[in-house]
């Protein structure tokens, strides 16, 4: 990368990749993903996602409600999320796109923010709604969110979920947990081929009358985002992030090799990596 420092936000879209460093107002862009050039965003923030999609790169961060678009990848412009009843600040978390909008989600509140491009104008108008998804309106620390299946689905790390077909209505369902009872700490939710795919770690919480550390070999999986597959990944790791491709494998017995359909999940605590091929026939 360019400069040394905490590469946290990634995103692929209009023939490139765009990485941002949180912390900072450092970004850059490769065509390859190999030779990078430095970018710099609107100002320094604490940036904690970035997805294209509409024709544009949008980044939120976890700081003074800013977030940031760019057409490019290469010259970006600010934008300010929405401010809720008590206009304080909210911690933006993670950002998804579909259905034409993009959905930005609050760590506390229980909020989303729902912005809509104007190409010509070049700006997202935003629009603050509330996932009333929890019984007793107690907010939650939700933690990621993505789009499939014609649904946005959002996470809170103690295994709460929220989806929602139009952004304005939401219903409530709930991750698995390893015991059955304990909350999981639920990190990241990302979605393809007909499957959400979420990871996580323990939280050093008791499983099973054991206290534990936080790896784990624990994940799930989901056709729509409310029935859930309990997945065991190949070791054990505080897993925080999840993502799929269709990586070139060079065959063994010619040199003809084929794109193999594959999520990747990604340790927070190492350089370990694992990698899970799943059905995406709900008959399969």
């Amino acid at each position: 990368m360019p400069t040394a420092g905490d590469w946290k936000c990634v995103a692929a879209g209009n023939n490139r990749f765009v990485a941002i460093r949180t912390g900072s107002n450092a970004a850059a862009s490769s065509l390859d993903g190999i030779t990078w050039t430095a970018r710099t965003m609107p100002a320094s923030r604490e940036w904690n996602s970035v997805v294209y999609g509409g024709g544009i790169f949008v980044a939120v961060a976890g700081n003074l409600d800013s977030g940031a678009i760019s057409t490019d990848g290469t010259t970006w412009t600010s934008t300010t999320l929405p401010v809720f009843g008590d206009s304080s600040f909210s911690e933006w978390v993670d950002i998804t796109y579909g259905a034409n909008k993009f959905v930005a989600l609050s760590n506390s509140g229980n909020y989303v923010g729902v912005g809509v491009y104007n190409s010509g104008t070049n700006t997202i108008s935003w629009t603050p709604r509330t996932m009333d998804v929890i019984d007793d309106s107690s907010n939650r620390s939700w933690q990621s969110i993505a789009y499939g299946n014609n649904r946005f689905v959002a996470i809170s790390n103690t295994g709460e979920v929220g989806y929602s077909f139009d952004t304005i209505e939401w219903y409530p369902a709930t991750m698995p947990s390893q015991d059955g009872s304990t909350a999981h700490n639920w990190k990241k939710i990302r979605y393809a081929q007909g499957v959400f795919f979420a990871v996580g770690d323990t939280g050093e919480r008791v499983v099973e009358a054991d206290d534990t550390t936080g790896p784990t070999t624990f994940a799930a999986t989901s056709f729509d985002g409310v029935v859930w597959t309990e997945r065991e990944l190949a070791s054990e790791e505080s897993w925080s992030a999840i993502g799929f491709g269709n990586p070139y494998i060079a065959s063994s017995d010619s040199t003809t090799g084929k794109k193999t359909p594959m999520w990747i999940a990604v340790s927070d605590t190492s350089v370990s990596y694992t990698h899970l091929t799943l059905p995406t026939n709900r008959e399969v």
